[in-house]
C-alpha cells in the first residue's frame, strides 16, 4: 500500500462489544485508546475535547467484532 506523508497508517483497533452502535472517538489518528463514546456523534465528539483531544477522530461502530483499519 503506497502512503502519502500526511495520510496515517492503518492501525489495527479492536473495539469493546459494548460500544456496538455507538460512536467512539480516538484523540488522534496516531492513538489507539478510546477515549469517549456515546450515541450521539455531538456528544462522543464534546467528550473528548474535554479530555482533551485537539482534533478527536469519531467511527460509527456497527458490528464490534470487525477489525477497523483507520
Amino acid at each position: 500500500m503506497k502512503t502519502t506523508k500526511n495520510k496515517p497508517k492503518p492501525r489495527i483497533v479492536r473495539v469493546p462489544k459494548q460500544y456496538a452502535g455507538e460512536y467512539v472517538a480516538w484523540p488522534s489518528w496516531h492513538s489507539r485508546k478510546i477515549v469517549a463514546h456515546s450515541k450521539d456523534p455531538s456528544e462522543a465528539y464534546e467528550k473528548a475535547r474535554r479530555v482533551g483531544a485537539e482534533q478527536p477522530v469519531l467511527m460509527f461502530i456497527r458490528d464490534p467484532n470487525m477489525v477497523y483499519l483507520y
